[in-house]
């Protein structure tokens, strides 16, 4: 009993240490991998043999790219310029001007239509402000009446009042209950007529808004449109000056169709520098050993992986496992 407890304690104390133990093996075989497939060397070659290679091939090629690529963007710019006037002399200005002016025209009168009904809005706004001023004057009126028959009940008989007196319920001539009912339902009746009258005050300004909101928008399309017409009118204007120039669809043509061909053969030449650029780099990186280099590098970079992901493997785990308890229990028998 006393030795398996024992054992059992020996057990604990055992997974516990190896838990520091494997933390310190992991390390050490860290840098063990650092070590063996250190590229420090390696990558420092490459960077220089790479920066040499890139010199050298920038002393030989770029001047002529960067020559070839300022006349691509001059040509290029000239081609632009001709494609432009060219797309002068196809476009139908009458046609064109026809469109505008007829979706200018139909905004114009949709606008007036607006305007024409926010006219007639603000009548309807005034007649509703009417009908609610006309509803709070019987409303006010309704509650001095209320207020009046407490008043008259109160006062006393001296003062032509019913106070302390029995009221009837209903009197053809003097003070009664009906009579404070009817001032009550004329008082519900005009504050209904308030409500009323200030929702349609309400609803009416609320379309009036919507109505000025598209006016504006409309505003804002009719001034675009006004900006079309004059963009295209001074693109007709345009295309007269160069007709009076004695410029032609057809010669504007002819010299877009030369300067394409030009642009073309600085194009193919430019590609042709930018191709033996990269030629040359290339060859220089096999001549100059850059490529075997860095497979090298790669190969260490592949090795010093796998040499990490060995640690984990569960046959490795089990050795460090079994050597760790042979070492621990040797150090411990050897204590006692």
């Amino acid at each position: 009993m006393f030795k398996r407890t024992k054992n059992l304690i020996n057990n604990i104390r055992i997974a516990v240490d190896f838990i520091s133990h494997d933390r310190r093996q992991r390390h050490e075989h860290e840098l063990q991998a650092e070590i063996k497939y250190c590229t420090k060397q390696q990558i420092e070659k490459r960077n220089s043999l790479l920066k040499s290679i890139t010199l050298d091939a920038s002393t030989m090629f770029d001047e002529l790219i960067d020559q070839k690529a300022k006349e691509r963007a001059l040509a290029k710019d000239e081609l632009d310029k001709f494609d432009l006037m060219i797309s002068l002399f196809v476009r139908n200005y009458k046609e064109e001007l026809n469109v505008l002016h007829n979706e200018k025209d139909a905004l114009l009168e949709e606008k007036n239509e607006l305007y024409k009904k926010t006219n007639e809005l603000k009548g309807q706004i005034s007649y509703a402000f009417e009908k609610k001023d006309e509803a709070y004057r019987e409303l006010n009126q309704a509650k001095n009446g209320i207020d009046s028959w407490h008043a008259k009940s109160k006062r006393t008989t001296w003062l032509l009042g019913n106070s302390a007196r029995k009221l009837p319920r209903h009197s053809l001539f003097g003070q009664s209950h009906g009579d404070l009912d009817s001032y009550k339902n004329e008082r519900d009746s005009a504050y209904n007529d308030v409500i009323k009258a200030k929702s349609e005050i309400g609803s009416l300004k609320e379309k009036q808004r919507r109505y000025f909101s598209s006016i504006n928008q409309m505003k804002e399309s009719v001034g675009n449109i006004f900006n079309k017409i004059n963009e295209v009118k001074n693109d007709r204007s345009k295309m007269y000056e160069l007709k009076n120039a004695g410029h032609t669809k057809r010669n504007l043509q002819i010299e877009r169709d030369k300067i394409f061909n030009n642009f073309g053969m600085i194009l193919s030449e430019l590609n042709k520098f930018n191709l033996r650029k990269n030629e040359y780099i290339e060859f220089e990186r096999g001549k100059r050993g850059l490529n075997d280099l860095e497979m090298e590098i790669k190969e260490l970079e592949e090795g010093k992986a796998e040499f990490l992901k060995s640690f984990d493997d569960s046959e490795n785990e089990i050795s460090r496992i079994r050597q760790h308890r042979d070492e621990w229990l040797q150090k411990h028998n050897a204590d006692q």
